[in-house]
């Protein structure tokens, strides 16, 4: 258990303990790094991405292809601000921070996981199938608004309580104002529902604007109004109920 009561302590933690360790891992395309930070007795892992590339004429594993696509280490602060004011807390803190010659961003390591691969691999099943539903509807949601366009099995991680945790948004904030599979949407949890509805632009620029331009942020309200209006379309046909959990 790591000895913090609140995400802002976390934080700060990042921000300012001490590196002891600095290694490579070999998992993942943008070279992030596996950092050991201690203070006061208290030593945690984190990540550490410093990518800031832009690419043209990319191809995704799904076939999806961009004409043009920023990879961009500042959009894991972003993602992680815009999930708070979600009401989301498996999006896990990430804040800035410049080691040695790279100005990137380090995010807390989440302990005790495997990446959804892994579980497929090892046709591993969620104790609760329900449960496990609703967080991957969640996590739908969430890519959609933020126009992640790389969601894989390797970016979800699982931990011991089957608690779904969303790492690795350097390709978000890329979709334009369009939804890219708003048919795979089918329910929302009520807090995530009354979050996404109230989301306020300006609320959002104020949290997000060292990470977001301009356009990133005026392309999200055109996805957000398009995913309200999925939603209602579908709380319309089916009755509230069935598209709308506590």
């Amino acid at each position: 258990m790591l000895p913090f009561q609140e995400d802002a302590a976390i934080a700060e933690f990042l921000r300012s303990a001490d590196i002891v360790a600095n290694e490579k891992i070999e998992i993942g395309i943008t070279a992030p790094r596996h950092l050991t930070l201690e203070d006061n007795g208290v030593r945690v892992s984190a990540a550490f991405r410093y990518v800031d590339e832009p690419h043209s004429r990319v191809r995704l594993a799904d076939g999806t292809y961009f004409q043009k696509l920023r990879d961009y280490c500042g959009f894991e602060v972003a993602a992680y601000q815009i999930s708070l004011m979600l009401g989301m807390d498996n999006v896990p803190p990430a804040v800035h921070r410049r080691i040695g010659r790279e100005d990137g961003t380090v995010q807390i390591w989440v302990e005790g996981t495997m990446m959804e691969s892994e579980r497929i691999e090892q046709e591993l099943r969620a104790p609760n199938g329900l449960d496990w539903g609703r967080q991957i509807q969640e996590m739908l949601v969430l890519d959609e608004l933020l126009g992640n366009i790389d969601r894989n099995p390797g970016n979800m991680l699982i931990d011991a309580d089957w608690k779904v945790w969303l790492i690795d948004h350097t390709r978000a904030f890329q979709q334009g104002d369009k939804l890219k599979n708003a048919a795979r949407i089918r329910m929302v949890r009520r807090e995530f529902w009354e979050a996404l509805k109230a989301l306020d632009e300006d609320t959002v620029k104020a949290a997000v604007s060292n990470e977001l331009d301009g356009k990133n942020i005026n392309d999200m309200f055109p996805r957000r109004d398009l995913l309200v209006a999925h939603l209602q379309g579908l709380i319309d046909q089916r009755g509230e109920g069935a598209v709308i959990w506590a």
